[in-house]
């Protein structure tokens, strides 16, 4: 099992305190801090997601107008440029378009299935007339029960079987079809004026050639067809019988169909080739040359060439700005780290604190983009001006966050001053508002970093959201006339957007913050107040099986809540380590002598054997702790309030078994394993348990005696080397004792035994002066 902040394992507490320091400086040279192969692929990959989110609206160009916008400054030409004109273009091609000449297909051999259809009547008649044994009225009879293809009457049948000579009958109707075969012929008179506006082309189907013709002198339409087919059958067919040539024309008539027919799949294609042979047109742009005027409105000529512009920008510049923008933010991570690890001697260095910032800066922004884009959208939709979507995204959220999930003690230098900054220059870079409104944003960054350092209930992360919100709504005018905006009522839309940004923050931190909380298993205030109530099963055993340590717990969590109020810390931190930093005496309760009533069972162990077992509540502590999921700072809780500390008691005891067996004891084997305090919580956390546990020994407790023994035991703990790494000043220690004498002398303590060093420490005190504290060891702190 791994001991708290993968500092080793559980053997190692047992080796010497010799040892502590050594194994102190590996723990901090190993896992304490990310290796460089770790730092450089966490960098690269939080780099490239951020450009990746970026890139396509930093690089927008900032010169987009659309036709009848007023243009709000001079744009002239960066490079010389060859710009299509799509409108001379697109007008040329459809007039070629509308030159070609429409295609008709032309058959010559219209009359040529009449013509056969007649023969085959005429023919089959005379096959049934030349049958033998049938009279005319049998043939006729026959003849009309049969299926023909033409439509043969009675009287037409008798003039038919009269007829003689079939092959004259079948020669004039021959002569009289054909005489009009090269006839061209349309459908209707429509047509004849389509074909006189102008030229167009004939394909004979026959053989394949076109003709180029003008006008319609040359083609009729069916009515007159029908027309001139009478004319010439009065000619041609005269010698027949009126009721023959009468049923010949309307047979003729009646299956005549035009022969001059509009192809228009041609026509289409050829028109198409033609749109699509014409060139584009160009025209040239120098540089230097005026684009669009500052107050001009925009024309469809002017944003063609602003198009073409940005087109060029775009394919010049695309990588080179990418490039710079991933360079840009590679060298600024870096900066914020070493700025952070030198500046902030609170800033966690372990591997999990990166990732969390740096997921809160990839989904802060991923949420600001969309953010910006959906707004811009909605602004078309309602038209609005688009310009003021600006002041809705809600890079706040991240240095919030930041605040909240890291730790209210490195909340604005880690998140407000390096993720909203950050996060404050992207957003302005995306919506392209410059130095105003990256102030507009890094002023919301503040107050979100600033208010939400503690959240002890869900409804302070909406607080804090609308604390950003009114901050910004505030700052709104200053942005706007730094930017050179004279005032009017659009600004009133931008004061709402800016207050909705704030509440999309609050909103958006309601739903990310136990997403993170269980992502990085991180302790949150809302998570430390589930831990402080009493429903917890560890405080309820802690309770039922040590009530002793349970009810030493709970001073304690007085003494450390008003200690870290005095001082600044989070009291709630300090008093929810406090309810659990014991919770590894259950195990064995009676072996504690807060828990005993009568028999104390190391009386019947040796000291070795006793300073095993009490300081094995350390581990079982720190199992349980991961067990049910406590948290880092509860496990720091447990494995550091005692420190390195010498269990002064057993190793007392000790000694004279060890001289009179010629024997020696040494110290660093009675001193528990550490390590000692690494945050002000955890330092107030041990100069508590040593308060309230000496506290109790006091028979009659006078204002005047808690204060020395307050001033006394802190002195020692100073003296000891035990707040080295805590970070805890001069000030912040009176504050503490302060807070220690106040509650303490309110308060009512059980006896505890009292050490034997203790009682000589006292005498010697009483004859010295100076409270059994050896001057020769305390520090230049402990001195002051």
């Amino acid at each position: 099992m791994k001991s708290p902040r993968g500092s080793g394992t559980i053997e190692e507490w047992d080796r010497p305190a010799g040892g502590l320091r050594h194994l102190k400086a590996e723990r901090g040279k190993g896992s304490a801090r990310l290796s460089w192969l770790g730092d450089g692929v966490v960098y690269l990959v939080l780099v490239a997601l951020l450009t990746l989110i970026y890139a396509p609206v930093a690089m927008r160009s900032s010169d987009v107008l659309e036709i009848g916008d007023i243009a709000s400054r001079d744009i002239k030409a960066s490079r010389d440029l060859l710009i299509e004109d799509h409108q001379t273009t697109l007008k040329r091609r459809k007039q070629a378009a509308q030159e070609v000449s429409p295609v008709y297909d032309w058959d010559p051999g219209m009359l040529e299935p009449i013509l056969r259809q007649l023969k085959d009547v005429v023919t089959w008649l005379e096959s049934i007339r030349t049958s033998p044994g049938k009279s005319p009225p049998e043939v006729i009879h026959d003849t009309l029960t049969m299926r023909t293809e033409a439509e043969v009457s009675v009287r037409v049948l008798e003039a038919l079987l009269v007829e003689e000579d079939y092959p004259r009958l079948v020669k004039s109707i021959e002569g009289w079809l054909l005489a009009h075969s090269n006839q061209r012929v349309v459908s209707g008179p429509e047509v004849l004026k389509d074909l006189r506006r102008g030229e167009y082309i004939v394909h004979s189907l026959a053989d394949g050639s076109e003709e180029r013709m003008t006008g319609a002198s040359q083609v009729i339409d069916l009515g007159d067809m029908r027309r001139l087919l009478a004319e010439s059958a009065a000619g041609r067919l005269s010698g027949m019988q009126l009721l023959l040539r009468e049923w010949l024309l309307s047979e003729v008539q009646a299956q005549l169909r035009p022969n001059l027919v509009l192809n228009l799949t041609e026509t289409s294609r050829r028109s198409k080739a033609a749109y699509d042979a014409v060139e584009p047109v160009f025209f040239q742009v120098r540089r230097g040359q005026m684009v669009v005027r500052e107050g001009a409105v925009v024309t469809g000529a002017m944003q063609q060439k602003l198009e073409a512009l940005n087109r060029s920008h775009w394919s010049d510049t695309t990588f080179f700005r990418t490039t710079g923008l991933a360079m840009v933010l590679l060298l600024f991570l870096w900066l914020a780290r070493r700025f952070l690890l030198v500046t902030s001697i609170a800033f966690p260095r372990d591997r999990k604190t990166s990732y969390i910032l740096g997921t809160i800066l990839l989904v802060v922004a991923l949420l600001s983009a969309i953010t910006f884009a959906v707004g811009q959208g909605l602004a078309e939709l309602f038209q609005w001006p688009v310009g003021l979507v600006v002041y809705l995204p809600h890079p706040a959220l991240g240095s919030a966050l930041a605040s909240l999930t890291v730790g209210a003690r490195v909340a604005l230098p880690g998140g407000a001053l390096i993720i909203g900054t950050l996060l404050s220059f992207l957003t302005a870079l995306v919506a392209n508002g410059g130095l105003p409104l990256f102030i507009y944003h890094l002023v919301g960054s503040l107050v979100g970093g600033y208010s939400l350092r503690t959240c002890r209930h869900r409804f302070d992360v909406l607080r804090a959201g609308v604390w950003i919100g009114l901050v910004q709504m505030m700052t709104v005018p200053v942005v706007e006339l730094l930017a050179g905006h004279l005032p009017s009522w659009n600004w009133t839309l931008g004061v709402g957007m800016a207050f909705c940004s704030g509440l999309l923050a609050g909103l958006w931190g309601l739903a990310l913050i136990p997403l993170l909380e269980s992502m990085f298993d991180i302790t949150t205030d809302s998570r430390l107040l589930e831990l402080a109530s009493g429903d917890h099963i560890l405080l309820k055993q802690l309770s039922l099986r040590t009530p002793g340590t349970y009810h030493h717990s709970v001073m304690m969590g007085n003494l450390a809540e008003a200690a870290a109020e005095n001082i600044g810390a989070n009291p709630l931190l300090a008093r929810v380590m406090a309810l659990y930093h014991d919770i590894g005496k259950f195990t064995k309760p009676h072996y504690f002598v807060e828990n005993q009533s009568g028999e104390n069972r190391h009386d019947q162990l040796v000291p070795s054997m006793s300073k095993q077992v009490i300081m094995a509540h350390v581990k079982d502590g720190v199992e349980l702790a991961r067990r049910y999921k406590l948290g880092e700072p509860i496990i720091e809780a447990i494995t550091t309030h005692h420190g390195t500390s010498l269990l002064q008691y057993f190793y007392n005891k000790a000694l004279p078994m060890a001289t009179s067996k010629g024997g020696t004891v040494l110290e660093a084997d009675y001193r528990y394993p550490g390590p000692i305090p690494r945050s002000r919580e955890a330092g107030i956390l041990m100069l508590a348990d040593s308060v309230e546990a000496a506290a109790r020994t006091l028979k009659s407790p006078s204002p005047s005696q808690i204060e020395a023994l307050v001033r006394r035991i802190v002195t020692s703990r100073i003296a000891d080397g035990q707040l080295d790494d805590c970070r805890l000043t001069l000030r912040e220690v009176a504050g503490i004792e302060e807070a220690f004498i106040r509650v303490l002398t309110l308060g009512f303590y059980h006896h505890r035994i009292e050490y034997p060093d203790q009682i000589k420490q006292n005498r010697a005190s009483k004859r010295s002066g100076t409270n059994g504290v050896d001057k020769s060891r305390l520090t230049p702190l402990a001195k002051s």
